[in-house]
């Protein structure tokens, strides 16, 4: 488990596609982009899982909160 909190902030992580991937994002204000999903505005909070999340021997869950900022997690 890895959590990022913060004031204001630009994350962007990359995960390769043989882990699977659990996200729980939220921002008030900017933008978030998991995956092929896309948020953009006021209040956003995303919850996403990859499709091998559970099936995979190798996994990360990722919570992320800021209040300002863009929050970018690509899947490779």
């Amino acid at each position: 488990t890895v959590i990022l909190q913060g004031v204001v902030g630009d994350i962007d992580i990359k995960v390769p596609d043989d882990i699977g991937v659990s996200v729980t994002a939220s921002i008030m204000l900017g933008q978030l982009q998991i995956a092929e999903q896309k948020e953009t505005g006021v209040m956003n909070k995303v919850v996403w899982q990859s499709d091998n999340y559970q099936y995979c021997d190798h996994r990360v869950k990722l919570v992320l909160s800021f209040i300002v900022g863009d929050i970018k997690v690509k899947v490779l």
